[in-house]
């Protein structure tokens, strides 16, 4: 029934195009049941069906478009994902190639040095036992001064009060060699900062 229709409605618009249609709707009535006639005979039907057909055409090929872009979109979603993982995974064994070789120094350079202790003469190895401990207390005592300076910036320059209304600042002194030193001063409320 469908090739039928088909094969009448393009022989109607056949037909219809060229001068002679009257002879087209002749053709229409004798191949054609009553429904194809009424269908052939209207041609803004025919053009409205096609039109409707064309869009539905249209929004499946829009829809298959979108389909494939957003198919595409999590393709490329995924390689970064990889491509990131796969980075990560080279930074990491990056790092533990240096972890180890810093270990590996590391061990080497106490190696060499308990060598070298162990070639000193009992003198030697008194003075250098002396001057390991010198540097150890000298970053000792670098590291607390650091830690004061924090403390006194954290807890004495945030104005924070000990007493009802009053509060600690940090101020500064310069030494006669250019050095600065740090001092806290106690402000009673109300009183302006003195430095």
């Amino acid at each position: 029934m469908r090739f039928k229709l088909v094969g009448c409605l393009s022989t109607a618009f056949i037909y219809c195009i060229s001068v002679n249609s009257v002879a087209a709707i002749d053709i229409i009535s004798k191949q054609g049941s009553q429904s194809t006639q009424t269908i052939a005979s209207n041609p803004v039907r025919i053009l409205e069906r096609e039109r409707r057909r064309l869009e539905r055409e249209q929004r499946k090929w829009e829809r298959e478009q979108r389909n494939e872009f957003r198919r595409q979109q999590r393709e490329l979603r995924r390689l970064k994902r990889q491509q990131e993982l796969e980075r990560l995974e080279q930074r990491q064994k990056e790092l533990e190639a240096a972890r180890q070789a810093a270990t590996e120094e590391q061990r080497l350079e106490a190696e060499r040095r308990r060598q070298h202790f162990e070639s000193l003469s009992p003198e030697d190895k008194k003075a250098y036992l002396a001057e390991q401990e010198a540097r150890r207390i000298q970053a000792n005592d670098r590291a607390a001064a650091l830690f004061g300076l924090m403390s006194i910036f954290l807890i004495g320059g945030s104005g924070s009060s000990q007493q009802a209304g009053d509060r600690y600042v940090t101020c500064w002194e310069y030494g006669p060699d250019g050095s600065n030193r740090p001092y806290e001063v106690r402000v009673k409320a109300g009183e302006p900062r003195p430095c």
